[in-house]
């Protein structure tokens, strides 16, 4: 990747994970890029939190069990996690908009 293009997407990914910061409130954000099977760059901006298990919080998020992952219980759905996702769209617009 170019460098110009790597310092865009690196950029983007920061105000991202400053946004969901501001929405979210965790006690940390994580960031994550990896590359190794998909052919595109992508990242991972996951916030973290003090209620998560203490053998947990100090692990990758991808140390939870799979069946988390698999669970209909933790998918995204709009109508329980909708509100959630406009709070973090709305940050992170105030987050570019102080970034300009």
């Amino acid at each position: 990747m170019p460098r110009e293009t790597r310092a865009l997407f690196l950029e983007d990914m920061g105000l991202l994970g400053e946004a969901v910061a501001k929405a979210c409130n965790p006690r940390r954000v994580n960031y994550s890029i990896y590359g190794n099977t998909d052919p595109y760059a992508h990242a991972h901006v996951v916030p973290r939190y003090d209620w998560e298990p203490p053998e947990r919080v100090v692990m990758p998020i991808w140390q939870y069990p799979p069946s988390m992952w698999a669970d209909p219980e933790h998918a995204f759905n709009e109508e329980r996690h909708g509100e959630l996702k406009h709070k973090i769209a709305d940050a992170l617009r105030n987050v570019m908009a102080g970034a300009s």
